[in-house]
């Protein structure tokens, strides 16, 4: 399926997958997607209508609870020296700042990758620290 297709049709299994969003659309009679699978069920009436799901990685690393606001909290908690401290938030403010202006749809990956860059060690010490 092209990443921004919004369904499949899967002519060896006879099965349509359909992207959760247009799924969600077209279960609203009238509206456009649900026209579209109309039209696709009329063309392919034994077809299975199937949820497109999306593989999750078995090793990868979550961070919960890992806000922008909680990054500024945690440094300052973090950071004994007032200096390192206060030049860590104006980098931190700095990027915020950028990315509100120019690439806002790259801002809290990039910034939690900036964050686990320098405190990735102690974050996650911290949080297991929380579980127990």
């Amino acid at each position: 399926m092209k990443k921004n297709a919004q369904y499949e049709i899967n002519h060896i299994d006879e099965i349509i997958i359909l992207t959760k969003k247009f799924r969600k659309e077209a279960s609203v009679m009238g509206t456009p997607a649900y026209k579209e699978l109309m039209k696709i069920k009329r063309e392919h009436p034994t077809y299975k209508l199937e949820e497109r799901v999306i593989a999750k990685s078995e090793g990868k690393e979550t961070y919960s609870d890992l806000t922008i606001a909680e990054m500024k909290k945690f440094i300052n908690y973090i950071e004994q020296d007032e200096e390192t401290r206060k030049a860590r938030l104006t980098e931190l403010e700095g990027l915020e700042k950028f990315y509100d202006e120019f690439r806002k749809s790259a801002k809290y990956g990039s910034i939690k990758k900036w964050f686990l860059s320098h405190y990735k060690d102690q974050y996650t010490m911290s949080e297991d620290e929380e579980a127990a």
